[in-house]
This record gives C-alpha cells, sequence and structure tokens, in this order.
C-alpha cells in the first residue's frame, strides 16, 4: 500500500514579514521622493514670479516715472499710479492680520502685487477694487499663491525729484522669511514690527508656538538652510523729470 502526500510549499511568516517590510520601505522612499520633487517644482514657479515681479517693476518705473508726471503714491492704502498703471498690493503682515482695506479683487480674493492699466490714475483716487485678473484684461497679478511682498516702501525726497521703491519678494507661509536681529547676548530675536535698523530677512526655522500662522513675540527663530524658503530684495530710484 502506498500513502499519498498533500504537503504544498509556502512562505514561512518570516519571509513574509521581511517583504513586506521591503515594499513599506521601497514606498516610504518613493513617497519622500515624490514630495521633494513637488516641492522643487513649486519653488522653481515661485522663483520665476519672484523674478517676474522685480523686472515689471523695474521696467515701469524706469520708463513711466522718469518721463511722465509726477508719481502718486499713497502710502497707507499700499498703491502707487504711475502714467497710466497702477500698482495695488498687500505685505504677508497686512494679509496674515486681516489688514487688507479695499485691497481685494472684486471676488474678495486678497491682492498680493496687481498691475492695473489704469490710464486716468483712478486707483490713487477712488477706492476701486478691480475685477479678478480673468475677468479683466487690464488686471493682471503679478504675484499669485505661494508667494507674497514682505516689505513694499514708496518714497519721493523732498526738494531732490527723486523716487525710491523697495520691496521684498519670498516664498510665503512656513518657507517664509523672519525679519530678525542680533541682541547684545548673542541671541537672535524676531523684529515683530518689523521696524529695527539692524534687523535682516533671514530663511531658517520658524516655530509658530501658537500656531496661528502669524509671526509674532511669542515665536522662535533660527536662521538655517532652508531648501525651500526665498526671497529677493529689490531698490529703484529713478529721477522724475517731470518735477524740475
Amino acid at each position: 500500500m502506498t500513502r499519498s502526500s498533500d504537503k504544498q510549499n509556502g512562505f514561512t511568516l518570516i519571509e513574509v514579514s521581511t517583504a513586506l517590510i521591503f515594499v513599506g520601505f521601497i514606498i516610504f522612499i518613493l513617497a519622500a521622493t515624490t514630495v521633494n520633487i513637488v516641492r522643487s517644482y513649486n519653488k522653481g514657479i515661485w522663483l520665476a514670479q519672484i523674478n517676474q515681479a522685480g523686472q515689471q517693476m523695474n521696467s515701469d518705473i524706469g520708463d513711466k516715472a522718469r518721463y511722465s508726471g509726477v508719481a502718486v503714491v499713497q502710502a497707507d492704502k499700499r498703491r502707487m499710479c504711475i502714467n497710466g498703471v497702477s500698482y495695488l498690493w498687500n505685505t504677508q503682515k497686512d494679509i496674515d492680520n486681516g489688514q487688507l482695506g479695499h485691497n481685494v479683487y472684486s471676488d474678495g480674493t486678497p491682492i498680493r502685487l496687481a498691475r492695473i492699466e489704469d490710464k486716468n490714475g483712478e486707483y490713487c483716487t477712488k477706492n476701486q477694487q478691480p475685477d479678478a485678473p480673468g475677468k479683466n484684461p487690464n488686471v493682471r497679478a503679478l504675484l499669485g499663491r505661494g508667494v507674497a511682498i514682505q516689505e513694499f516702501k514708496v518714497s519721493q525726497a523732498t526738494g531732490v525729484p527723486l523716487l525710491t521703491v523697495s520691496m521684498v519678494v519670498s516664498t510665503e507661509g512656513a518657507n517664509r522669511p523672519i525679519k530678525a536681529y542680533t541682541d547684545h547676548t548673542g541671541n537672535i530675536n524676531i523684529d515683530v514690527n518689523q521696524n529695527r535698523s539692524d534687523s535682516s530677512w533671514q530663511c531658517g526655522e520658524w516655530i509658530d508656538k501658537n500656531d496661528n500662522k502669524i509671526v509674532d513675540s511669542l515665536d522662535t527663530f533660527t536662521p538655517a538652510k532652508n531648501q525651500y524658503c526665498s526671497f529677493a530684495e529689490y531698490t529703484f530710484t529713478v529721477y522724475e523729470r517731470s518735477k524740475i
């Protein structure tokens, strides 16, 4: 009499566990790589916007303010009108604190930096709100999501026909630069009001203590390399011939 056997070969529990760990490790590596690729791609888009905004401002201020009528500047309303072109802006701080004033598009979206073909300079004489860029060909958003103005200053010298525009454009959110200074003990402190002469914009690790996405006195900042943080500082000075 012969006895038949139904024994079948299979995987042991250790082999299955090892295979699952290996597959999980591969998935983790692929996910991390994908996230880094997306972030790098987004940073490329943000840098393009930063450079484009600087070039457009330089072109407008250089060509229009130099040979046209005197620029109308409303620093408190964050508006500037030069020879048929109006600029409206909000800083990151304005957006964070909800201090937008009339600088929002007609659909309620906050303006970051908008360039408007405005023949009569009405945006500096009236509290007009522009249509969204897609609805009005005369309205162009120079900055979109992911990029913000950290600082924007316009000054006109007294007695001298000079117009100076200074701005800092950067990535936003957790990748924003922080204006900080070093005190006499060597500690790094955040310049919350952004008005100290010894502070400067720096990339690094910002810890939002209140988790409110607003830079305040309770937060901490450590200068460090942040591959997703980027900013550019622009200063344009133009001789306004029309004032002569």
